[in-house]
């Protein structure tokens, strides 16, 4: 399952498809399922593994801001939303500081 989101992030962060209002549910929906699966089901057997697919899933934020259009702002409530989740897999993942930085 962590290799299909990690591919499935991976196409994400590849395509450069502007996203309308409509695209943008889609999106946001797709995210969260991604999101929900890295936190339930990863990240209860596999800590570090769930750390790095919600890493790479957080680091999307910039490319897709870029190319979409968020005038609603659920875009952004849903990476801000993350972050409860992200400190919380980090505190069990115990990543290098170095490498986060």
């Amino acid at each position: 399952m962590a290799r299909e989101i990690a591919k499935r992030l991976d196409t994400i962060a590849r395509s450069d498809r502007f996203i309308d209002g409509r695209g943008r549910s889609d999106l946001i929906a797709d995210l969260e399922m991604q999101h929900r699966a890295i936190v339930e089901r990863i990240s209860p057997v596999d800590p570090k593994t769930g750390f790095d697919l919600i890493w790479r899933l957080l680091s999307l934020t910039n490319g897709l801001y870029e190319r979409c259009d968020d005038s609603s702002g659920r875009l952004q409530d849903f990476f801000h939303g993350m972050g409860p989740d992200v400190a919380a897999l980090a505190k069990l993942a115990k990543p290098d500081a170095k490498d986060l930085a």
